[in-house]
């Protein structure tokens, strides 16, 4: 074990990283969380950090007064990186101009990757194209109101390394994970939850294949114990399940699945895609042992995420919302199916039903005749600006 570690707070996961020549690659939320992780168990521990930024960096604290950092300033090569044990990188730093061998990618890990592998306690990993934060929000929400221990980190909010050694055999962290955490995942969660699959984030990772592959590190190493809740209807998540040979045990649902609970007139949960989530949510509940009695009341104190389908307010008759998280046209079209507010013509299927038609219109009365006009008035001149009127000629004087 590195001399530099604090024995008091010793944990798996700093037994792993004792050793390691580290790459702490990319300072951004997650590095930064990183930097702190390795700080509190490695006061001493030679580190070595890049990023685009390492020279304004370097000059702020707290790395100014470190005296036992590297600082890499140059480009990232191949040659860079195989002088390193351990790359943490950061999730979304392109890497596929380097060309990096397999046993330089092996290399590469991140929080997720090592988070999976040696926190205590259950995970819930939640991953897809669309709805992840909610239903990862969702779920934690039924937790607690179920008296659990749980921790909500990943994607959106904490970092997962910010709350590791506060986790106990005990406690559940629910784990949104993106296609970049899951990137370079070689261990999964103990219950993996996929809801959707959709084309994103092209730019990255170049194909609709590679993302689709990224993704699948959330269910590629499951195990005979593990759970997989997944949308079985969904063409593109079946076609990337397909060829993984799961040994999970399954628990698939589809847009016929029905959430047991009420919410229609929910406004923090409005429309189908919702009420998929919700349900997706609580089969992983149910897994966990929750006691189903809480969920009309986590139901009724649930509040939903900023930019879904958040609601602004009427102004002028109009009804506004803030959207913006819809990045793709899927979530667009789902976001237009979910205005479940009462309507003056809406049937209880859920379809406007058309106006009843109405018989002709009543004949137009006929234009009242123009007055008659009265020859012993004179006549009034009429013009404008552009077009003076016409003066009558003057009599000669």
């Amino acid at each position: 074990m590195d001399s530099s570690l604090h024995p008091e707070t010793a944990s798996p996961l700093a037994d792993f990283l004792s050793g390691q020549n580290l790459l702490l690659w990319g300072l951004g939320k997650e590095g930064l969380s990183s930097y702190r992780f390795l700080r509190h168990h490695f006061p001493e521990k030679e580190l070595t950090l890049a990023d685009d930024r390492i020279e304004t960096l370097r000059a702020a604290p707290p790395f100014s007064a470190d005296p036992h950092l590297r600082f890499l300033s140059g480009p990232i090569t191949p040659a860079v990186l195989d002088g390193f044990d351990l790359i943490l990188k950061s999730p979304g730093i392109p890497i596929a101009a380097l060309h990096l061998s397999p046993a330089l990618t092996a290399k590469l890990t991140g929080q997720a990757d090592l988070f999976l592998r040696f926190a205590p306690g259950r995970i819930v990993g939640i991953t897809g194209t669309k709805g992840k934060s909610t239903t990862s929000h969702l779920l934690t929400h039924f937790l607690r109101a179920g008296g659990f221990d749980v921790h909500l980190g990943g994607n959106f909010g904490i970092p997962l390394w910010d709350f590791i050694d506060a986790l106990r055999p005990a406690s559940i962290t629910v784990a949104e994970l993106s296609s970049y955490q899951l990137e370079h995942a070689r261990h999964s969660p103990h219950i993996a939850l996929w809801l959707n699959l959709y084309e994103e984030h092209l730019n990255y990772h170049g194909t609709f294949a590679a993302y689709c592959d990224a993704k699948a590190n959330l269910a590629r190493h499951l195990g005979p114990a593990d759970h997989l809740i997944y949308r079985a209807d969904d063409l593109s998540l079946a076609a990337t399940l397909a060829p993984l040979h799961l040994r999970a045990q399954l628990h698939p649902f589809t847009t016929a699945s029905i959430f047991p609970y009420l919410l229609s007139g929910n406004r923090e949960l409005p429309g189908p895609h919702n009420a998929l989530n919700a349900f997706a949510a609580l089969t992983a509940a149910r897994l966990l042992g929750l006691d189903e009695a809480v969920v009309p009341r986590a139901l009724a104190s649930f509040r939903s995420l900023p930019h879904r389908l958040e609601y602004l307010g009427v102004f002028a008759g109009v009804r506004y919302y803030n959207d913006s998280i819809s990045t793709v046209p899927e979530a667009t079209l789902a976001a237009l199916a979910g205005d479940r507010r009462p309507h003056p013509r809406r049937h209880e299927s859920g379809r406007i039903v058309p106006r009843p038609r109405r018989g002709p219109p009543p004949p137009r009365p006929p234009p009242h005749p123009p007055p008659a006009r009265n020859r012993s008035h004179p006549r009034k001149i009429i013009g404008t600006a552009r077009h003076p009127p016409r003066r009558p000629p003057s009599h000669p004087r």
